[in-house]
C-alpha cells in the first residue's frame, strides 16, 4: 500500500557550487498534484525526526483533508484588506484614497474571489490594458 505522505531527500546545489541535501515530504493533492514540502537539512535532522515529521503531516490531510490542496495564496479581496490595514499609517489620507481606487479596480477586473497565485503575467498585462484604455471607467461612476 503507498503511503499518503512520502519521505525523500533532495538534493541542491547553490550558486557557489555548494551542495545541500533536504528532507522533503510530498503528498498529492485532490486533483492529483504533487506538493511538498521541506522539513530540514538531512545533516541537522535525523531520518527518525524526520520520519516523525513525515507522520505528523500525514496526521494532519487524514484529519482534515482540506489541507492537502496547500494554498498560501490568499484572495484579492483579503489581500486588499490586509494591504490597507498595513499602510493605513504610512499613507497620507489622499494616497489611501488612491490604492483603495487601484483597490477597486483589482477587484472589478479579476473578481474579488481569485487567488493571487492565480494571477499570471498575461492577465497583469491585460489589466494594465484596461485600465489603461479606460474599460474600467464604471467602477468609478457614481449612481444617480
Amino acid at each position: 500500500m503507498r503511503r499518503s505522505v512520502d519521505l525523500c531527500k533532495q538534493a541542491t546545489v547553490n550558486k557557489r557550487g555548494k551542495r545541500y541535501v533536504y528532507w522533503v515530504i510530498r503528498w498529492y493533492d485532490t486533483s492529483g498534484k504533487r506538493r511538498s514540502r521541506h522539513v530540514g537539512r538531512a545533516d541537522q535532522l535525523s531520518r527518525r525526526q524526520a520520519e516523525n515529521l513525515r507522520r505528523q503531516k500525514e496526521a494532519e490531510l487524514r484529519s482534515n483533508p482540506v489541507r492537502r490542496n496547500i494554498s498560501r495564496a490568499p484572495t484579492v479581496v483579503s489581500f486588499l484588506e490586509f494591504y490597507f490595514a498595513a499602510r493605513a499609517t504610512e499613507l497620507a489620507p489622499g494616497s489611501l484614497m488612491l490604492h483603495r481606487q487601484t483597490g477597486r479596480y483589482l477587484q472589478a477586473f479579476f473578481g474579488a474571489d481569485r487567488r493571487l497565485d492565480e494571477i499570471m503575467r498575461h492577465d497583469a498585462r491585460a489589466f494594465k490594458t484596461a485600465l489603461a484604455a479606460g474599460d474600467l471607467a464604471y467602477v468609478t461612476k457614481r449612481s444617480v
